[in-house]
């Protein structure tokens, strides 16, 4: 019975990402980064500030991520949702956001100490993105229940 319930969550969330509008919405934030990047890179030199990469990336990545939040919700309201039905997904915790906070708050300040003691850990860099990464779609695979 147990089993089955489990399998009735897991097919509940992952009807979160059948129409694509999620995965829409992130390709949205990843092609500003890069359009950051862009500009930042054909831009004369001295024509832009200092770190305005590193500033212009944290604001698209979390405002981004809020605003790309927003927009799919609306969407699926008006678009996914009067066709299939609402589904209503429990709410995380408080002792769980929590806790994911300390959790990525001390993940940050181990990165931060590391970077800072060897600079020459600066190139690992893209290695810890792509495990973060890697680890992130792992987790989102197990808790969908995918092959």
């Amino acid at each position: 019975m147990r089993r089955e319930i489990e399998w009735v969550e897991q097919r509940t969330r992952r009807y979160w990402y059948e129409d694509g509008l999620g995965e829409l919405a992130i390709g949205c934030v990843v092609l500003l980064v890069g359009l950051l990047f862009l500009v930042e890179g054909l831009a004369p030199t001295g024509l832009l500030p200092d770190h305005f990469s590193s500033l212009g990336l944290i604001v698209l990545v979390f405002g981004g991520s809020w605003l790309a939040n927003r927009v799919v919700a609306t969407l699926k309201a008006r678009l996914t949702y009067p066709r299939t039905g609402y589904v209503a997904y429990r709410r995380p915790t408080a002792r769980r956001r929590i806790l994911t906070g300390v959790a990525a708050g001390a993940l940050g300040a181990l990165v931060a100490g590391v970077l800072r003691a060897a600079p020459a850990a600066l190139a690992w860099i893209p290695l810890l993105q792509g495990l973060l990464i890697a680890a992130f779609l792992l987790y989102l695979a197990h808790t969908l229940g995918l092959a």
